[in-house]
């Protein structure tokens, strides 16, 4: 048995899963199967004598089994699910073309299968004469037979004619119906392919418009052509975003709706690849309540999105700390000192914390961070991130042990320091009380080296390069 959704809830109880099961489709799964034993019981117990007529009634309950297409309503909601993993709103577009397609062949398709059957049923069940003798249909080969089946359900959706005709009140009776389908059906299929094209063509010239515009801009303006390319190259990387909802900074209204625990736990899912290459993260214990309030604070107040362009500088030699950075896709590189300028600089790697000391300790940055390509980053601020471990009881102690380690490791190598600086310790930091941490900090005189986890800072730090 699957869960199933009761208002915003998942539900996973195996009593009301049966419950819900048996209110919507075990009735319909009871009378299809109640069919197939039918046709097997009857097969079975034929003598010879009755064979004919228990023939007939055999093909009826066959014909009676098409009512089983009725379980792809399912398939609606699987289709959904697959829509919902689609992120580009062209493809997006494209794959609902794609399903009134489908849906307007498979009502084709059904409408010509009925409309077979109706007339085998009454030409050889029923005894009247049915459009299938009228045209000798049963005596030419099945690919023909589906072909004119299918034509003339095609032609009911007002697509041309054929010289198919009623000739008894069944067939007739069934006609009408198809008419009435297709009138439902077919014309509101036929209007939402319609808006669907004039949804995917106004994209297009949107898109086209708008850098149309900004190109006469750039020209009027006589902006130089290497700034006209990167100003080009940023906006259709970013609205390349915009259109495939993959900016992580983009605000959807509807979140709004979301409970505060809900807002976390998606956030924290968003965030949760970055935040586990810190070390101080993976040494918390994982499985921990108050460590997964921490990392779902993290998420909401103190992490964030920022696209750049090619060229721009997230930080430059002399600038003030006020932020981490994790680099999610693009490329950067690191310039520290004249050796690197002159040869391009240090490639940054993916995946990893930039400038991550601007936590533990007031910090100034060594060198400039440069991109070398649209590059997307997190930003992990620092007086968010100071707030959030401070208010957390168990994890403001570790903070503290690891921001002393940190630091004291950071000194220890102080003669080949920036800001690509990653540490190396395997050590797990002891779990102790907050009151212990403070006292021992202030006994090693490490107090004015870390960030202040346990107090509220009343004024402003002056953030300083750290004295080797």
């Amino acid at each position: 048995m699957t869960g199933y959704y009761e208002d915003g809830n998942l539900i996973l109880k195996p009593v009301k899963i049966a419950w819900n099961y048996a209110k919507t489709w075990l009735l319909f799964d009871i009378i299809v199967v109640s069919i197939d034993w039918i046709i097997l019981f009857l097969a079975a117990d034929s003598d010879a004598q009755g064979v004919h007529r228990l023939s007939k009634t055999v093909r009826l309950l066959r014909f009676l089994r098409m009512v089983r297409i009725l379980r792809l309503a399912k398939i609606s909601r699987m289709s959904e699910a697959v829509q919902e993993q689609i992120q580009s709103q062209a493809a997006n577009i494209h794959y609902s073309l794609f399903k009134s397609i489908f849906r307007l062949l498979l009502l084709t398709h059904l409408l010509a299968c009925s409309w077979y059957g109706i007339g085998r049923l009454s030409g050889e069940e029923w005894g009247d004469h049915s459009w299938v003798k009228e045209i000798d249909l049963t005596g030419r080969t099945l690919g023909y037979q589906y072909t004119t089946c299918y034509h003339w359900a095609f032609c009911q959706m007002g697509v041309g004619g054929i010289a198919i005709y009623p000739t008894n009140t069944y067939e007739r009776s069934f006609g009408i119906f198809a008419a009435f389908v297709a009138l439902m059906t077919f014309s509101t299929l036929v209007s939402k392919m319609t808006s669907l094209m004039s949804s995917l063509n106004k994209l297009k010239d949107e898109e086209t418009e708008q850098f149309r515009l900004l190109r006469r801009y750039l020209i009027y303006n006589d902006i130089p052509l290497h700034l006209s390319q990167r100003i080009v190259r940023f906006l259709q990387h970013g609205y390349r975003i915009r259109n495939e909802a993959l900016s992580a900074g983009s605000h959807l209204p509807i979140l709004d709706l979301l409970s505060q625990s809900l807002r976390g736990e998606l956030q924290l899912e968003r965030h949760r690849n970055c935040l586990i290459e810190m070390q101080f993260i993976q040494q918390l214990p994982p499985e921990n309540r108050q460590t997964i309030q921490v990392m779902q604070k993290l998420a909401v107040n103190a992490l964030g999105d920022t696209v750049v362009a090619h060229d721009d500088v997230l930080f430059g030699a002399g600038d003030s700390a006020e932020a981490a950075y994790f680099v999610q896709s693009g490329r950067l590189n690191y310039h520290w000192g004249e050796e690197d300028d002159s040869d391009g600089g240090i490639p940054v790697s993916r995946n990893v914390w930039i400038a991550e000391m601007a936590l533990w300790t007031p910090w100034t940055h060594l060198g400039d961070l440069v991109s070398e390509d649209v590059s997307r980053l997190v930003v992990l601020h620092v007086e968010q991130f100071c707030k959030c471990v401070r208010e957390s009881g168990e994890c403001q102690p570790a903070a503290v042990a690891y921001a002393k380690d940190y630091v004291d490791e950071l000194k220890s190598r102080n003669s080949n320091m920036n800001d690509l600086f990653i540490s190396r310790r395997d050590k797990q930091p002891a779990r102790v009380s907050r009151q212990a941490s403070m006292h021992s900090a202030m006994a090693d005189g490490s107090f004015g080296c870390c960030r202040g986890f346990w107090r509220t800072p009343k004024t402003k730090t002056n953030v300083l390069p750290m004295d080797g």
